[in-house]
């Protein structure tokens, strides 16, 4: 196997994730980080690393990988909506989290428009804040996206 290869790392890391163990868990974890650091526009390690890590407890790893990935790689738009995501599940009197989630959303937006979680993420942010307009513009983008968000649609108006 080619030890440059990100896909195939990816693969072996998702195969891993479906084990039982806390060394399935392990292997699968450095699998997908080196994925990630081969391809760092590549979604699905991506996706199931930063699942895996809030599965395990492992925010602050994920938080270093997305800051890495979208410091050097503007268009990976699964980092920014990772970050934007851990933003909006923060304390709600951390400083500054719900801004950050909405820039962190624009930035997945930018990377891929018709993402519909990551309208629905802005769309929360939004709310989060206290804007409604803005809020309702964007639940009903995920919605018109097929993204399920009437009931947040419902309060935004």
């Amino acid at each position: 196997a080619d030890p440059y290869h990100g896909p195939t790392f990816r693969e072996l890391g998702l195969l891993f994730a479906r084990g039982e163990e806390e060394q399935d868990r392990e292997r699968a974890l450095k699998c997908l980080a080196k994925a990630i650091s081969l391809c760092p526009l590549d979604a699905r390690a991506g996706e199931a690393f930063s699942r895996l890590c809030l599965q395990t407890a492992r925010t602050e790893e994920a938080k270093r990988v997305w800051e890495t990935v979208t410091s050097s790689h503007v268009a990976a738009a699964w980092a920014w909506q990772w970050r934007a995501l851990e933003r909006l599940q923060a304390p709600t009197q951390e400083a500054g989290s719900d801004e950050m989630a909405v820039i962190y959303a624009q930035s997945a937006l930018r990377a891929r428009p018709m993402d519909k979680r990551a309208w629905a993420c802005l769309g929360r942010a939004y709310a989060r804040l206290g804007k409604t307009a803005s809020a309702f513009r964007a639940f009903s983008r995920a919605h018109e996206l097929k993204a399920d968000v009437a009931l947040e649609l419902g309060r935004a108006q």
